[in-house]
């Protein structure tokens, strides 16, 4: 037997466990958004996301603490998603600032302030990864010792409802982000 396929096999067989141990845990992540929505509690709570992360650092093999904190990091974000498209569905969203539904499909452009940390930049391109939403282009406009401002180029999906998932996930969990315009080139 090759042993290469055999670890393979493995592997295949512990990733079938992990995706339906996934699937759990998003069903509970629902149980809970229904909660939030019906008490009107908010979906982001960085104190029990420090909690979860603590715990999990505590549970992590020595070595492979940095990649325990990413996993569990990746489950939290995964999950504020689907809690945020969940309110969206029942709730609506009200952003504080202009938001009008994209018609059609095209190209998005966002210009955005916000701390001078790689850690808020990569908070903002995961989002949107994770919603598959593709970012065509991300430049620095300008930056100092504190604040960074980025022209983000992306493509916007049929009818908008994933930019605008991301938009309002964004206001509701940055209070280090200034979203300073945005517009969509609608194409035919």
């Amino acid at each position: 037997m090759d042993e290469l396929a055999a670890l393979r096999r493995e592997i295949s067989a512990l990733d079938t466990q992990i995706l339906d141990l996934f699937a759990r845990r998003m069903a509970a992540v629902e149980r809970v958004a229904e909660y939030k929505i019906r008490e009107q509690k908010p979906i982001h709570v960085p104190s029990r996301e420090g909690e979860i992360l603590a715990s999990a650092r505590g549970q992590t093999p020595e070595g492979l603490e940095g990649y325990g904190e990413a996993l569990v990091r990746t489950l939290l974000r995964l999950s504020r998603e689907r809690q945020y498209e969940l309110f969206l569905e029942e709730e609506g969203a009200v952003m504080s600032g202009e938001l009008a539904a994209v018609e059609g499909s095209g190209q998005g452009v966002l210009t955005l302030e916000l701390d001078a940390d790689p850690k808020a930049v990569a908070f903002v391109v995961d989002l949107f990864t994770d919603l598959g939403i593709a970012i065509n282009r991300l430049e620095c406009l300008a930056k100092d010792s504190v604040r960074q401002r980025f022209l983000l180029e992306f493509s916007i999906d049929r009818g908008g409802s994933l930019v605008q998932r991301a938009l309002y996930q964004l206001e509701q969990e940055t209070t280090n982000l200034q979203l300073l315009s945005w517009h969509a080139d609608a194409q035919p």
